[in-house]
């Protein structure tokens, strides 16, 4: 059994969960450690929200998309 528990310890060491996270309106990815620990940024934008992360299939990149939420609203008069 104690076997068992090294190896479940050993890979939760090299595993990590990797989220968004959005502070004041701006969008970073951060990581957390499953093995235990606090979660550390990854990114450190200053501005932009992030709607979708995508990670490379070996795990080293990102493909992040990002951006502002605009809307405006326009009157329409004499219509009909």
């Amino acid at each position: 059994m104690q076997g068992n528990r090294t190896l479940s310890q050993d890979l939760a060491r090299k595993f990590r969960l990797d989220y968004s996270r959005e502070v004041n309106g701006v969008g970073n990815v951060w990581r957390h450690p499953l093995g235990g620990g606090v979660s550390s940024p990854v990114t450190k934008f200053e501005t932009d929200q992030l709607f979708r992360i995508a990670r490379s299939p070996d795990g080293r990149q990102f493909a992040l998309a990002r951006g502002r939420v605009v809307t405006d609203v326009v009157r329409i008069t004499g219509f009909l």
